[in-house]
């Protein structure tokens, strides 16, 4: 008995001491521009309560969702352990058509945004009243495809090179006006003091019954 609750003693200074490093981690990155996607999680985890979905796939910043969005409640929390680049929006608007009474927040890339069908997602969340909120982790690249290529030959690409090879989404397409046109919300976010008032506002047009984008505009992968 003493050996289990001496464990479970650590665990929990363990656990508290990681939280810490990671709220840390986020406040240090408040004011960063381009957006830090530690602050934009932990803005995320601010606006959310203990009852909405989160439906996770950011990838190559996976990280940072996992270390700054704590859920407690089952089935809260929902994520892609494969690589279907294109799983976010359709699983949210799954969640949501499965869990009518609940608040749905998708996060994804923009290669999954694009991926993920916008305009067959959107359309269908305000034709089958199944609102939900996308927020999109834009580094404006396919930054997992990115990491690999630069692997592959040994060094970093060039900005010109990772073009040519597409795995830089550049210049970014308008994914707030792609959301209007499917009478959803859009909005683009560059500057870090604007996300948290970007997220309720998002959060506030699902609640009233309209589909949201946000898209939240980091460092290029």
């Amino acid at each position: 008995m003493f050996r289990n609750w001496s464990w479970r003693v650590r665990s929990e200074s363990q656990h508290r001491k990681q939280r810490d490093e990671c709220h840390a981690l986020a406040m240090k990155s408040a004011k960063q521009k381009p957006i830090s996607p530690d602050w934009l999680s932990h803005c995320v985890a601010d606006v959310v309560d203990e009852d909405t979905i989160i439906v996770s796939h950011v990838i190559s910043n996976m990280e940072s969702v996992y270390e700054q969005i704590s859920r407690a409640k089952p089935g809260t929390f929902l994520t892609c352990p494969g690589g279907s680049i294109n799983w976010a929006l359709g699983a949210a608007l799954g969640a949501k058509v499965g869990a009518p009474d609940k608040t749905v927040v998708s996060l994804m890339t923009d290669g999954g945004f694009v991926w993920g069908c916008p305009v067959a997602s959107l359309w269908s969340a305000t034709a089958y009243n199944a609102p939900f909120l996308s927020v999109i982790y834009n580094n404006q690249a396919y930054g997992a495809i990115k990491l690999l290529v630069n692997t592959m030959v040994g060094g970093k690409l060039s900005d010109k090179m990772a073009f040519d090879v597409s795995v830089h989404l550049t210049p970014p397409p308008d994914y707030a006006g792609i959301a209007r046109a499917c009478s959803a919300y859009g909005r683009t976010v560059e500057d870090p003091a604007d996300i948290i008032p970007a997220l309720k506002e998002g959060l506030a047009q699902v609640r009233r019954g309209k589909a949201a984008v946000l898209d939240f505009r980091l460092e290029r992968g």
